[in-house]
């Protein structure tokens, strides 16, 4: 490729990325098959394009356009997690675990994906593996709301119900407003025969739109919009979308 070529596809990519960033998938779609029609092996674009792919709903394309990028940039942590939320996403969830895995593996620092790992090795019945995942991350950040919430639930999974509450209560004190804590905490005390406490965080959760609230039975992997945390990952794609021709 040329230098003015390089310089053209660089300038492509930067637009796209606005357009993407501005929700215009159409527009960040054209740009980005604009950059590989001339640079192939551009692995931002392929990485970006995949994610433009996974807004879409199309989950194979998206998957096999990480693929691709992640084998070109195999140490790009953020590849490796966003290729492992999109075969999440899409039912794969022991090939999602390893890509969070070899995400950390390249940047021991990237939290969002050592929750994710975390909360698919929860996925995948193994609560003491995810446990060490989400207490590492409270090791650097003692009051992540994802952290806490994930671990009470690996805590709750391994019946050592006493630090379970703790932790939500903890979570509950931070962010009081979060239906899925109050959900769990009842289930938590329903479990330890005090159901006049449980019956009070149903009937809290109730109130706060909890989708599951009320039911004693009603324990999991709940993802909740109702925290303020930036690292919460999406947990699914919109279903359509514009497909960018060129």
């Amino acid at each position: 490729m040329t230098t003015d070529a390089r310089i053209e596809a660089d300038a492509v990519l930067r637009s796209a990325v606005q357009d993407h960033q501005a929700g215009r998938l159409r527009e960040a779609e054209a740009g980005y098959r604009q950059v590989l029609a001339v640079e192939p092996r551009q692995a931002d674009a392929l990485h970006l394009l995949g994610l433009v792919r996974a807004q879409c709903g199309d989950l194979n394309a998206a998957i096999e356009l990480l693929a691709r990028a992640v084998k070109l940039r195999p140490k790009a942590s953020d590849f490796q997690n966003n290729l492992g939320q999109v075969l999440r996403a899409n039912g794969k969830i022991q090939a999602a675990e390893k890509r969070f895995a070899a995400a950390v593996r390249a940047d021991g620092g990237n939290a969002t994906a050592r929750l994710n790992w975390g909360a698919a090795l929860l996925e995948l019945n193994r609560p003491r593996a995810a446990e060490r995942q989400f207490q590492k991350v409270l090791d650097r950040d003692p009051g992540s709301p994802r952290a806490l919430f994930y671990l009470a639930q690996a805590l709750m999974i391994q019946e050592r119900l006493d630090h379970a509450e703790a932790v939500l209560r903890q979570l509950i004190g931070a962010h009081p407003s979060v239906a899925a804590a109050h959900q769990n905490l009842g289930v938590l005390l329903h479990m330890q025969g005090r159901q006049d406490e449980a019956r009070a965080s149903l009937e809290q959760a109730k109130a706060l739109g909890g989708s599951a609230a009320g039911d004693h039975r009603s324990f999991g992997v709940v993802p909740s919009d109702s925290f303020a945390d930036a690292d919460w990952p999406a947990t699914t794609w919109p279903s359509t979308c514009s497909v960018a021709k060129g």
